[in-house]
């Protein structure tokens, strides 16, 4: 397999008041990224897929990787409108990976970059990236709802489509190259004349048409019909009479859409078949559900179709509809990892596919996967390896026996939905947290075990190392320690802020807690005395925490990395550039740290480090170990979005980021099918981290005309100047 390096990310560590960090690089990264676009080659030999870590080179007809060129980390496009191929095949176009409104080319047979092709003053995305159908020009849509044309052998922009006024994010080339058609934000589909450059009609966006996907709009291979998908409605229209000559009403989500190329058979999200003539349902393959569709295609020569969302390469070849295996190792907001007590196996939750992954740490891939009904908030190996457990965004949890990957137990909860799941060292109790709570379950006779008293929202718990404690807090900020025996709490430790993750030393004397909220740090505890010994103050939100085998270090996860902190020395000795770091946990024999972001799960390797003897701490008072210094902000992109808190919420959020520079900055909030709900405009903002409720973006749970909004999922994107971030979801539940 022929590898292209682009370009490398190298981890930078720094000083700061206590040591000297070593440069530290990634031992691996787990994970294909998250899935952003797709497109054939003319003669549909090869099938290149863009990610946030690339873009990977297949066979179609069998998904063998051909290339793969490596943006270490780097997003191809934005919105998922990022690759197209010209029409000789010569030329693969993408986004630019610092996205300032340029438009890169590849030479697709030696997977070289040739050059890069800027827009004219124009330094925002780039949206829905298409060639023209005889190879000579490339358009793209720009945030504020121009379209821009360049010229590929001149290399430079030869004219601007104005008329929209909001982000143009879907573009395509009538096969004829008389016509453009463009869907925007501003609820519009314009029809462009390639020889003028004029709008010659405008027509109205479906009511729900998701404008995240790339091919919202299609033109029949004959230049003669426009498609235009929406949510439950395809527009069908007469381009020559340019008026509607049909619709159909396809119950859910009906866009993306694309025809085939004998123009018979239009596609849509589902995935359904149509008679272009009658515009009745044809058969299709029964398929399951891809959460995040963004695009469906047909390849040129009507051989396969394509179907894809963040985590999922779905593909069949069209003459036996038959299934073409694909790849299981794309992610998307992997927000909690867990490894086995062997040492073998790491467990991740991939919401974007609704999957919980299980990856093998010696050979790099997943070898199981395990289907659940909703977001996945936890995921835990019980101690004897045996079973899996998995907590969603429901009241019900899932018990895999990960021997044979079969279904082991499910529980009915009274939580409403569940925040964590952990099993005691003897694995016969599972312990489940989240909204209603704290429940004990014992899994020998599969029932929950009364407790005497309810600790309210749950966001995390840990059992001791004897098994004989559990401790368990959220958003009460009363970090609760529940004797197992008498099933009952034994005591209460208020806290300045919100709990949000626990760690126990592996000699079980020392409980660290992450601490959110305004008065974010990371505390020690003596669990003989049940009092602070030491503080990790500033700059940290939201942390989440983990000790090694041997108790000597003890690991961070921050808003924009992962901290390294020396126990018995009280000093830190590493910091890695990791954001947004949701989760972090060592290997059983403490080799590897591994941490989680959005879209990967990235390894260290530790035997450096370990230095040290156990901490004694003979309860003495709390020291600061050290202050970081919120303004040095080492951040190689110039914004980050964090995940708001609390969430799920009801009615009130706030949403947290940081910038690198100074910033104009706006955060827009999304229904579940698209729709602009809320705006949020912040104004110029100074570079920082704006993390704290005093300081982060504050939602109302109102929509632009002041009304309360519905219980459900939505999603938020930052705008900072002419950028914006990849969106991030929220629950709203009342």
């Amino acid at each position: 397999m022929k590898r292209v390096i682009v370009t490398m990310l190298v981890i930078i560590s720094w000083l700061y008041s206590f040591s000297v960090y070593a440069q530290q690089d990634a031992f691996a990264r787990l994970g294909r990224g998250t899935i952003e676009d797709a497109a054939f080659s003319p003669d549909s030999k090869i099938l290149a897929i863009a990610t946030t870590k690339g873009i990977y080179f297949h066979n179609p007809a069998d998904f063998t990787e051909l290339a793969f060129i490596d943006l270490s980390g780097f997003s191809v496009g934005h919105d998922r409108n990022s690759i197209c191929f010209s029409p000789d095949g010569k030329l693969l176009a993408s986004s630019t990976i610092n996205r300032t409104g340029a438009v890169a080319l590849w030479n697709a047979m030696t997977y070289e970059k040739i050059t890069e092709i800027k827009a004219d003053g124009y330094t925002g995305t780039t949206y829905s990236i298409r060639f023209s159908p005889d190879g000579k020009l490339i358009a793209f849509g720009c945030q504020d709802g121009t379209i821009k044309i360049l010229d590929v052998m001149e290399k430079k922009e030869i004219d601007e489509l104005k008329g929209h006024n909001r982000i143009a994010r879907s573009i395509c080339f009538s096969p004829d190259s008389n016509l453009l058609a463009s869907l925007s934000d501003d609820n519009t589909i314009k029809l462009w004349d390639m020889a003028t450059h004029k709008v010659i009609e405008t027509f109205s966006r479906p009511i729900g048409v998701f404008t995240g996907s790339s091919n919202n709009v299609a033109f029949s291979p004959d230049s003669n019909l426009l498609a235009i998908g929406g949510n439950g409605t395809i527009r069908i229209i007469d381009v020559k009479k340019l008026n509607e000559k049909g619709k159909i009403f396809s119950q859910g989500f009906s866009s993306p859409i694309t025809f085939s190329p004998d123009g018979k058979t239009l596609a849509s999200g589902g995935v359904k078949l149509w008679d272009v003539e009658t515009l009745k349902e044809t058969d299709a393959p029964v398929i399951d559900p891809v959460r995040g569709l963004m695009s469906i295609q047909f390849s040129p020569d009507g051989g396969f179709l394509l179907c894809i969302g963040y985590t999922k390469v779905m593909m069949w070849d069209v003459k036996a509809w038959k299934g073409i295996k694909t790849s299981d190792e794309y992610l998307f907001d992997v927000g909690t990892i867990a490894i086995s007590s062997d040492g073998r196996l790491l467990a991740c939750g991939d919401s974007g596919g609704g999957f919980a992954k299980l990856w093998d740490l010696k050979n790099h891939e997943v070898v199981s996967k395990f289907m659940t009904d909703s977001f996945i908030n936890s995921v835990a190996f019980s101690p004897d390896n045996r079973l899996l457990a998995v907590g969603c965004f429901s009241d019900r949890v899932k018990v895999w026996n990960i021997r044979d990957n079969a279904e082991f137990a499910e529980f009915d909860t009274n939580l409403g939905w569940v925040e964590v799941v952990v099993f005691s060292l003897d694995s016969k109790l599972l312990a489940i947290g989240g909204f209603g709570g704290l429940e004990l379950w014992d899994l020998q006779i599969m029932k929950a075990i009364p407790l005497n008293e309810n600790p309210g929202y749950m966001h995390r718990a840990v059992f001791s190392p004897d098994g004989k404690l559990l401790v368990s807090g959220g958003e009460n900020k009363i970090i609760y320690i529940w004797d197992i025996e008498k099933l009952k709490v034994i005591r209460k430790l208020n806290q300045p802020s919100v709990i949000n993750s626990f760690a126990f030393s592996p000699d079980g004397k020392l409980l660290a807690t992450g601490i959110g909220g305004n008065d974010s740090r990371v505390k020690l505890w003596n669990m003989d005395h049940f009092k602070e010994i030491a503080a990790f103050s500033g700059g940290i939100a939201r942390p989440e925490v983990a000790f090694n085998n041997n108790g000597n270090l003890i690991a961070i996860g921050c808003w924009d990395r992962v901290e390294l902190w020396n126990v018995p020395r009280q000093n830190k000795v590493a910091s890695f550039q990791f954001y947004p770091t949701m989760s972090v946990c060592f290997s059983p024999d403490g080799q590897l740290l591994a941490s989680s972001n959005s879209d990967s799960v990235t390894l260290w390797d530790m035997q450096s480090y370990d230095a040290g003897q156990s901490v004694e701490s003979n309860g003495k008072f709390a020291i600061l170990w050290g202050r970081i210094k919120s303004e040095n902000l080492e951040t190689p992109g110039i914004f980050v979005l964090g995940q708001n808190y609390p969430n799920p919420f009801n009615p009130q959020t706030w949403i947290p980021y940081q910038l690198r520079e100074a910033s104009y900055v706006s955060i827009d909030i999304y229904d579940a099918n698209g729709h602009l709900v809320r705006n949020l405009c912040l104004g110029r903002r100074e570079a920082g981290i704006y993390s704290d409720r005093t300081r982060s973006a504050y939602w109302d749970g109102r929509n632009n005309n002041g009304e309360r909004v519905k219980n459900g999922v939505y999603f938020y994107i930052l705008r900072v100047d002419s950028l914006q971030s990849k969106p991030r979801k929220m629950i709203l539940l009342k």
